[in-house]
């Protein structure tokens, strides 16, 4: 549920900047369109900023093997039940 509502509002945004430059650049001087240009564009940096993952944080699983070696998995590369 949470990636459809990501998608939705990422197409939400990004339809308002393209209608907003539309529309300020029919316009031409009328500023409040530029304006409009500006506040779609920081809403669209907002939506990528909400959507990113948080890094992983931690080390990862560490394991010896037999022959002393040191094998590693990094916490991210671990998959735990379907997404």
């Amino acid at each position: 549920m949470r990636q459809l509502l990501f998608a939705l509002v990422t197409a939400l945004v990004t339809t308002g900047v393209g209608i907003s430059v539309n529309v300020a650049t029919d316009l031409e001087s009328n500023w409040w369109a530029w304006v409009a240009v500006g506040v779609c564009t920081l809403a669209a940096a907002g939506v990528a900023w909400w959507t990113q993952r948080p890094a992983p944080t931690g080390g990862g699983q560490t394991a010896i093997a037999a022959d002393h070696a040191t094998i590693q998995q990094a916490g991210r590369d671990i998959i735990q039940g379907p997404r």
